[in-house]
C-alpha cells in the first residue's frame, strides 16, 4: 500500500535555533515526514525567494518557530520568517506556531540587541498569537515533542494531499476498491450517526453542551456563580480537548482552563475567579466521563523522583467528534457554539 508522507516548512531564524531547528527535523524525518527550509536555500535573499515560495506553495504544513531573534530583514524591513509566514497564510497552508514560553529568559546572545529589532520581534509575536492557538516551548527536547504532536493531531483533522511515490500510484482497479471503501465509510458514518443520536437521547438528562454550568457544580473558589461569566460545557470541554491534544496531562489542562476563566472573566469586567482545585476540576472531568466525551487513564510522571503516577485525559471518538464541530466554521452563524444568553459574548478564544 502507498504511504502517504507529508511536506513540512519549517521557518524561523537559523542562529540562535540551531539546536532547535536539528531536533524538530529529525521529529519530522521520525515521523516519515519531508522536512524543508532554509537549510536548503544558499542564503535569505531575493534571489532565492521564488524558490522559497514555490516550496511553500507545495507544502503539506507550515511550522513557525519563534525564538529570541527577528531575524535578517529585506529591503522593506521585514525578516524572511515573517514573509515566510505571511505566504503560508496567503497560499493556504496550515500553520502550527510554536512561540517560546519565557523569552526573558533567553540567554543574551541568542537574542536581539537592536531595539527596533526587538519591537518588531514583539509586534511579530503579536500578529502570530493574534491568528493561531500557539503552543509554547521553553527547550529544544520540549519543541520536538510539542511539533510531533501538534502535527499528529493536525494531520488527523486536517489531511492533506501529502506524497506517494510514483509507482505506487492507484491504477483504475485501485480507484474502483477506493470508490467501494468510501461507500462503505459512508454507510459506517450513517449508522455512527445513529448511534450518536441514539447516545444523544440517553445523555439528554445531562447538563451539557451550551448550558450554563450550574452552580451546584462548584467549579470556581468562593462560591463564584458560572453564570456571571455565562460559563458553558462548551466553553470548558473547547479549552480542555485543545490543551489534551499536546499536552494531556491534567494538571495542564486545569492550569490552561484556569487561564481561560480569567480571561473570560476580564473580557467580561468581572471580578476574577480560580478554579476550585482539585474539587472543580474533578467535576469538569466527571461531568466529560459521564458524557462519553473523555477517558481518563495513569502514566508514570517522568518528573516525578518517585514514579508517582499521573492522570491523563483523552478524548474518545465521541469526543473528538463533539471538538471537531465546536472547532469547524458555520456557514449561517460564527457564534453558534456559544451560550444562548442576552450577556456579551465571550472573546473569540473561548467561543
Amino acid at each position: 500500500m502507498a504511504r502517504t508522507r507529508y511536506q513540512v516548512f519549517v521557518s524561523s531564524t537559523y542562529r540562535g535555533l540551531e539546536d532547535e531547528r536539528r531536533l524538530v527535523m529529525q521529529a519530522l524525518l521520525e515521523m516519515d515526514c519531508i522536512p524543508s527550509g532554509m537549510e536548503l536555500f544558499p542564503a535569505s535573499s531575493e534571489e532565492v525567494w521564488k524558490l522559497i515560495e514555490s516550496v511553500i506553495g507545495e507544502a503539506d504544513y507550515y511550522v513557525l518557530i519563534v525564538g529570541g531573534r527577528y531575524g535578517s530583514t529585506d529591503a522593506t524591513g521585514i525578516s524572511f520568517t515573517e514573509r515566510e509566514y505571511d505566504l503560508a497564510i496567503a497560499s493556504g497552508v496550515p500553520v502550527l506556531a510554536f512561540l517560546h514560553g519565557d523569552p526573558g529568559e533567553i540567554p543574551a546572545k541568542l537574542t536581539e540587541m537592536d531595539s527596533a529589532a526587538r519591537e518588531k520581534l514583539t509586534a511579530f509575536r503579536a500578529k502570530v498569537e493574534g491568528v493561531h492557538h500557539c503552543k509554547y516551548w521553553i527547550n529544544a527536547d520540549g519543541l520536538a515533542g510539542a511539533v510531533s504532536r501538534s502535527l499528529n493531531a493536525t494531520i488527523r483533522t486536517c489531511p492533506r494531499h501529502g506524497w506517494v511515490r510514483g509507482d505506487l500510484a492507484k491504477t483504475v482497479e485501485d480507484v474502483e476498491k477506493v470508490g467501494k471503501l468510501q461507500e462503505q465509510v459512508r454507510e459506517l458514518e450513517r449508522q455512527l450517526a445513529t448511534f450518536d443520536n441514539q447516545a444523544d437521547n440517553e445523555l439528554s438528562g445531562f447538563s451539557q453542551g451550551d448550558d450554563v454550568i450550574p452552580p451546584e457544580a462548584a467549579l470556581l473558589e468562593g462560591n463564584y456563580p458560572p453564570s456571571e461569566l455565562h460559563l458553558t460545557w462548551n466553553h470548558i470541554f473547547r479549552t480542555a480537548a485543545e490543551q489534551a491534544l499536546s499536552d494531556p496531562g491534567e494538571d495542564s489542562i486545569a492550569f490552561a482552563l484556569s487561564c481561560r476563566i480569567e480571561d473570560l472573566a476580564k473580557a467580561l469586567g468581572k471580578r476574577r475567579p480560580r478554579l476550585r482545585e482539585p474539587d472543580g476540576v474533578r467535576a469538569i472531568k466527571q461531568q466529560f466521563l459521564a458524557l462519553n466525551l473523555i477517558e481518563v487513564d495513569h502514566i508514570v510522571n517522568p518528573q516525578s523522583p518517585r514514579g508517582r503516577m499521573r492522570p491523563v485525559w483523552h478524548l474518545t471518538a465521541r469526543g473528538q467528534r463533539h471538538f471537531a464541530r465546536l472547532t469547524a466554521i458555520s456557514r449561517t452563524s460564527p457564534h453558534a457554539t456559544q451560550a444562548q444568553t442576552p450577556a456579551p459574548a465571550p472573546p473569540p478564544n473561548l467561543a
